[in-house]
């Protein structure tokens, strides 16, 4: 009866930690990646007008002119997804085959460039939306992506961004009581 229930549970135990393996490596992949088409469906085309009539004021022209940019920006951006997902595959192959724990700064360094050449055609394409756009517009489109994204910088909506610090710029953090003052 007791060999009964330890080889149950043995079974059970396996069972369970081949599954949280499983579910792991699902969260670490990420969803499945599903090619994108290159044409946007009626429906989604209908709605997406819709919104920008509405919102931002677009013409026919301009609607035309961002759906187009919309299937370039995306064309691009699942490209470069894809190239992460490799290397994340990569990575998840050395955690589990290395006995070392340590990511090699070759993928490390690669992942990193990867993200920022998708920040940057994230980054131009909103250039180039804010290009189709009149001044009236860029303006409810800043709005809009504020409402989106979350409250704007704390200066006003029309001005120019501010300048972005630079590392060697930053100022020192705040000396706490009692701690000894850095020596420069």
């Amino acid at each position: 009866m007791k060999d009964k229930q330890n080889r149950n549970l043995v079974i059970t135990v396996v069972v369970l930690v081949i599954l949280n393996l499983i579910t792991i490596f699902l969260l670490w992949m990420g969803k499945p990646n599903h090619e994108i088409n290159d044409r946007i469906s009626g429906d989604d085309k209908i709605r997406i007008s819709e919104m920008l009539k509405k919102e931002l004021g677009f013409d026919d022209k301009q609607i035309n002119k961002f759906l187009e940019l919309r299937v370039n920006h995306r064309k691009k951006s699942d490209k470069i997804n894809k190239e992460l997902m490799l290397i994340k595959k990569q990575m998840f192959d050395e955690a589990m085959y290395k006995d070392n724990g340590v990511i090699s700064d070759s993928l490390l360094n690669l992942s990193l460039k990867k993200q920022a050449e998708l920040e940057r055609i994230t980054f131009n394409h909103f250039q180039d939306l804010k290009k189709i756009c009149n001044k009236d517009q860029q303006k409810k489109l800043m709005k809009l992506m504020h409402n989106i994204l979350g409250p704007p910088h704390p200066q006003r909506m029309d001005g120019p961004p501010p300048p972005v610090a630079n590392n060697d710029n930053f100022p020192p953090p705040p000396r706490r009581e009692g701690s000894p003052i850095p020596e420069q």
